[in-house]
């Protein structure tokens, strides 16, 4: 249902994970954050973790909200990782957070 019947990414992708907690004592490591959505994303929405390249992990406090990860995945061309985190920097700073995967 996440993929509304669209099959698996098979290349690179990128994943920005954005983790909202809401006091600081709650918030665990980064590669804490990672390993549940990128381990529930396999098989599908990609064949495998080993084409996650670039992971982007936001770690923030928000009063009131959360705990939530949004989560967003996007083909990334081969050798245009910095386009893909020049576009991740748009998104946050706007503060879309919509989170398509």
């Amino acid at each position: 249902s996440a993929m509304r019947g669209r099959p698996t990414l098979d290349g690179p992708v990128g994943v920005l994970l954005d983790a909202v907690f809401p006091d600081r004592r709650s918030l665990p490591d980064a590669d804490g954050i990672a390993k549940a959505p990128l381990d529930g994303m396999r098989r599908v929405v990609y064949r495998d973790d080993r084409q996650v390249s670039p992971l982007l992990v936001l770690r923030r406090v928000e009063r009131g909200v959360g705990p939530l990860v949004r989560v967003r995945v996007d083909p990334v061309e081969p050798g245009d990782i910095a386009g893909w985190l020049r576009a991740m920097a748009d998104l946050i700073e706007g503060g879309d957070g919509d989170g398509a995967a």
